[in-house]
């Protein structure tokens, strides 16, 4: 594996490991889904939709609890990503309420 899809992955794998202590996260074993209670968050977290699991060099099955790689992002279900387009060039994360422009326009400096 080059060094650059490690890089890529690297942040597959923290969100794997922010999403195991999500609220009422469900988790992903043998096909079926299994209930696991919490710690409740003040604020939702949005599911990444990454579906698959890695080891350290490639693409593995969902791990089992307590083997190597268990608990990746792609072994639970968060809440589906859902936006909303205000038609005034600013998108609404249905989840979070959190808003953004669509599109910026033309590059800033950053002194603007």
């Amino acid at each position: 594996m080059n060094k650059a899809k490690l890089i890529q992955r690297i942040p597959v794998v923290s969100c794997a490991l922010v999403l195991a202590c999500v609220a009422n996260s469900q988790e992903r074993v043998y096909g079926g889904s299994i209930s696991i209670e919490q710690q409740k968050l003040t604020y939702p977290i949005v599911d990444t939709g990454q579906e698959r699991c890695y080891d350290d060099s490639k693409e593995v099955e969902y791990p089992k609890r307590g083997q190597a790689f268990f608990g990746q992002d792609a072994q639970y279900i968060g809440n589906v990503p859902v936006y909303k387009d205000n038609g005034d060039g600013t998108v609404t994360d249905l989840n979070t309420s959190l808003m953004w422009q669509s599109d910026p326009g033309e590059k800033m400096t950053f002194r603007q």
